[in-house]
Order: C-alpha cells, then structure tokens, then sequence
C-alpha cells in the first residue's frame, strides 16, 4: 500500500524538483536577477594609465548578480571584450586586455583613445553605459 502512495505522488512532485524552471535544473544554486527588479549602471570609471596593456576600471551595478559585459574600442573596432557577474559589494571592477595590435600601439605612441561600454542585462533587459578615455601605459 505505501508503495502506490509513493507511485501516485511521484508524478506530481518530479517536475517541479527534478526540472525546475531552467533546462540543467540548477535554478536554486544560480543568483536569481528578475527582469521586475531594476537594473542599473552608474559611476562608470576607468584608471588612466593601461599597463601591459590591459584597460581597467569599476562600475556600481545593481542588483547583484546581473551579468556585465565590457567593450573596449578604439574608433570603429573592437579592440577588446570580457563577461562577469556583479559582485554584491557597492562597486565591481573589471579588467580587459587589448589585442596585441593596440598594445603595440600603445607601446610605440604613449596614449591611447579608447571607448568603454558596459552593458549588464537580465532576462528581457539590458542597459548600458560607456565612457571615453585617454589612457597611456
């Protein structure tokens, strides 16, 4: 008898635990970023000097979680790009590496002119935020 309790209850209990709302099923062990909650981007610096060749900077985004992704131009091209995730501090620091082109430009001229554009999106939003910069090495 207790064996067709478990059988009856089973189909009721499996695709809610088993599958979760994601396909791997790992919904619970993610940070949840709802597209109700605002996203925001503000603050957006950028140190001035690139050594090696890589363009650092922080921005404050909230809330935590929320995937970020940082491009770097110069002019019309893409000189450099990376993803992370919002810390749950006030502030979230990120670091990309120029193509080898630019860090000999920079190597050779001093300076460079870069654009800097950060984008955090959540499911069904996305804002952004970009800044110019002159940075040397």
């Amino acid at each position: 008898m207790r064996l067709l309790v478990i059988v009856a209850l089973a189909p009721l209990a499996v695709p809610g635990v088993v599958y979760g709302h994601t396909p791997d099923g790992l919904a619970a062990a993610r940070p949840a970023v709802r597209a109700a909650q605002s996203l925001t981007i503000s603050d957006l610096r950028v140190q001035r000097r690139a050594p090696a060749g890589r363009v650092r900077g922080s921005v404050a985004v909230g809330p935590a979680g929320t995937a970020l992704g940082v491009v770097v131009r110069r002019g019309d091209r893409r000189v450099g790009h990376g993803t992370l995730a919002a810390a749950a501090g006030a502030r979230t620091s990120f670091s990309v590496r120029v193509d080898r082109a630019t860090r000999a430009r920079l190597q050779r001229v001093g300076h460079l002119d870069l654009q800097i554009e950060v984008t955090a999106s959540a499911p069904g939003t996305h804002v952004s935020a970009s800044t110019s910069a002159r940075v040397t090495r």
